[in-house]
């Protein structure tokens, strides 16, 4: 009992099922996957903790506290986010505003009108995320659009990296090594961002979730499209829809009564 453990979880929990789903009858361990996703999400909610300050009367602090020894989130950068989700509560318990919402979303993809899980409000939410991109120049050498993409072999720049840094965090080391925060700054030893959040009138209590999405519907759209040499994108794709309600988590969850 006093050994440390190490499960190499990771940060899937839609794969697994699309493993199973896809696998040759008797060549993958169903049960061995299905717990590998009850495990990843246990793993995931030790990467962050939540704090709420009320610093003025009609202000909501929220200081979100990386724990892990990396940027949070870490791993494949491909459509992996992070975001602050927080709903004001009047006395009875009813939402009266919502922002950082995964709601459902029209969505078209390789022609298919289906609905999607997504984002719904990106404009006004706290998005912690690594987006890489092609440069003016390398995009016109290869006939693309310059700024954020999902062509990640071809991509030659950072557009944004809000990630939150871990403990031990320098500016100087971290930029020596081409992994300094791109479009946000974070002061030396910084390992948590604070996003302040004006209460609205009537709000009794408040509800803050940390949200992590391992792949977002705009990289699921973007490999179906461009997948033009098989039926990969068409395999992904349903394989996707199956469970497409199911590709986040909750990573941390706070609560507080409004005095």
């Amino acid at each position: 009992d006093y050994l440390a453990q190490h499960g190499p979880v990771g940060g899937s929990i839609w794969v697994q099922k699309a493993i199973i789903d896809n696998a040759e009858a008797g060549r993958v361990n169903a049960q061995a996957l299905l717990s590998g996703i009850e495990k990843t999400r246990a793993f995931l909610k030790t990467a962050a903790e939540l704090k709420l300050t009320f610093p003025e009367k009609d202000i909501l602090n929220v200081r979100v506290i990386n724990l892990t020894g990396h940027k949070l989130p870490t791993g494949y950068i491909e459509g992996r986010r992070m975001w602050v989700q927080v709903n004001f509560l009047n006395a009875t318990g009813e939402s009266i505003r919502k922002i950082g919402e995964y709601g459902w979303v029209e969505a078209e993809i390789s022609g298919q009108k289906i609905k999607a899980r997504s984002l719904t409000d990106a404009d006004q939410t706290r998005v912690y995320e690594c987006l890489p991109g092609m440069s003016a120049e390398r995009a016109s050498e290869y006939g693309k659009e310059p700024g954020k993409s999902f062509h990640f072999v071809l991509n030659d720049i950072i557009v944004k990296d809000s990630r939150i840094p871990p403990k031990g965090f320098s500016n100087e080391a971290f930029a020596q090594r081409g992994c300094a925060p791109v479009g946000v700054s974070y002061d030396d030893g910084q390992y948590w961002d604070d996003v302040e959040f004006a209460i609205p009138e009537g709000c009794a209590s408040v509800e803050v979730s940390l949200i992590y999405e391992p792949v977002s519907m705009e990289y699921i759209k973007f490999l179906v499209e461009e997948n033009r040499t098989d039926n990969s994108g068409t395999v992904l794709l349903n394989a996707w829809k199956k469970v497409r309600d199911e590709t986040s988590a909750v990573i941390a969850t706070e609560k507080a009564i409004l005095e």
